[in-house]
């Protein structure tokens, strides 16, 4: 029977549990920095479609041409009333939450049962004022008392002219 351990494989058992708290923290560190990057490319992308004017890969305008089921064909030609129908055929009978929203609108909740959301789907530098001349849609959404679509009205909108 041995009653001590040579303080060499007491050394060389202390230096190898240090390597393997080492490689524990190693680990958890990668870990939060994996979750982290994760977490943040998922902030990022979600916020990335909820600026006013998007950066993306789709215009603001053909984001909520996409949403809303309009042909690619009629986007150069579309109007209020045109949104307004697309709008109407793809939402008739689904429930209305934020999640099926357009997510590049400004939405809130403007009565028990209405839902208001503004679409700028144009920005462009006005030479004479230096300032930027937004055009878009403003949507009132009509809802039943259960949140099913029940109508909408599409108003086309522009910044006023600023002096």
């Amino acid at each position: 029977m041995i009653d001590k351990v040579p303080s060499s494989y007491r050394g060389e058992r202390a230096a190898q549990r240090n390597r393997q708290a080492a490689m524990s923290r190693s680990r958890q560190a990668r870990a939060i920095f994996t979750t982290s990057l994760g977490g943040t490319l998922a902030l990022g992308g979600s916020l990335a479609g909820y600026t006013p004017i998007a950066c993306g890969c789709l215009t603001p305008w053909e984001a909520l041409a996409t949403f809303v089921n309009l042909s690619k064909d009629s986007w150069a030609v579309a109007t209020a009333a045109t949104v307004e129908k697309a709008f109407t055929t793809a939402y008739a009978g689904r429930r209305i939450s934020w999640e099926t929203l357009p997510p590049e609108g400004d939405c809130s909740v403007i009565a028990k049962r209405q839902i208001r959301c503004t679409h700028w789907t144009l920005e462009k530098l006005n030479p004479q004022t230096g300032n930027k001349d937004l055009k878009g849609y403003e949507l009132t959404i009509m809802v039943t008392k259960d949140g099913i679509f029940e109508s909408v009205h599409v108003d086309d909108i522009e910044t006023p002219p600023q002096e």
